[in-house]
């Protein structure tokens, strides 16, 4: 636009008559001198009207008379002015922190900017929590119990070894003393898992549970124990679950958890201070306790529970780690 500007002076500075250094070109017919003749209008002799129409139309087009810039800069130029302007996001004062800048997200949600600050279009955007993090109330779609543990879980069935009610999944409960171990409130058997019963606890409330007389009685790896914390009766639990006092000294069997015998050193000198035993053929030792038939051709009479050992050190004094057919247990 300024070129043409300038190519138009040059012509008026042509035009015979036109002299642009004074003050009244058009006056010149009326001064003393003057050959010109008065013209009836304002268009120089030999000005082409279309390039004046230009010139009107250049001078009208949004020209800043004072800067010299056009007015109608595109927006994608104008990031840095301090003002947000159109397809801009923020300018001079873009989110940069999610913690300060942000504010607080939604339930289960964490705060991200998208965008950058140099390019106006950073904002704040609340995404999904993807982390699996016990404790914060989300489970995200990528997390499972027990790495979330506020993920639910499918109820764990009676007997499983829990320190808390989530760990037993839903609608489950953790009963008795650490390590207590699962189970749910009923009304009828129908609302228990198969192969539990819905019986009376010693509180009077309705539980589910699976009651034995024997080994037989209870699926593999569960041993049916005496419970005369929560159930009063026998039912079957898990080993780990089941207090483990094999292998401790005792004088009765009072002494040793619920299920075991005391072998007295009454009764046998070489048990200094008395041993606490279990039958163990067909019933599971506790954990840490190893089935060790004492006569191989009749193991259903003379198999008994041992402390597990790895090294001397893990038995009591008189006693030491000895290797036997199942393992390495405490022997006097």
């Amino acid at each position: 636009m300024r070129i043409q500007l300038s190519a138009l002076l040059l012509s008026l500075a042509l035009v015979p008559g036109c002299n642009l250094s004074d003050p009244a070109p058009y006056d010149a017919a009326l001064r003393p001198g003057s050959t010109a003749a008065p013209m009836k209008d304002m268009s120089a002799p030999g000005l082409d009207l279309g390039m004046e129409r230009d010139l009107g139309k250049d001078l009208g087009s949004g020209l800043d008379m004072q800067g010299g810039q056009d007015a109608q800069m595109p927006p994608d130029g104008m990031c840095g002015n301090g003002m947000t302007d159109a397809l801009e996001t923020c300018d001079a004062d873009c989110p940069q922190d999610p913690a300060l800048d942000c504010g607080p997200a939604p339930a289960c949600e964490e705060m991200v900017i998208v965008g950058s600050a140099s390019a106006c279009d950073a904002e704040c955007v609340a995404k999904p929590v993807t982390t699996c993090t016990s404790g914060d109330g989300c489970c995200p779609s990528v997390c499972s119990f027990p790495e979330d543990r506020d993920c639910v879980q499918d109820r764990k069935v009676s007997g499983l070894p829990c320190d808390e009610g989530r760990d037993c999944g839903a609608d489950g409960v953790c009963v008795g003393d650490s390590p207590g171990f699962c189970s749910a409130a009923c009304t009828s058997t129908a609302e228990c898992d198969p192969d539990e019963l819905c019986i009376m606890d010693r509180s009077g409330a309705q539980k589910c549970a699976v009651p034995c007389e024997g080994a037989a009685d209870c699926s593999t790896e569960r041993v049916c124990v005496q419970d005369d914390e929560v159930f009063g009766q026998q039912i079957c639990l898990e080993p780990s679950v089941v207090p483990n006092t094999i292998g401790e000294p005792c004088t009765s069997g009072s002494e040793c958890a619920d299920g075991e015998q005391c072998l007295t050193q009454a009764s046998n000198a070489s048990y200094k201070g008395g041993y606490c035993t279990a039958l163990c053929d067909p019933e599971a030792c506790p954990a840490e306790a190893v089935c060790h038939a004492i006569n191989p051709e009749q193991p259903a009479a003379t198999s008994f529970c041992y402390a597990a050992c790895a090294q001397a050190s893990d038995c009591r004094d008189d006693y030491s780690c000895k290797t036997v057919a199942e393992g390495s247990i405490c022997l006097p």
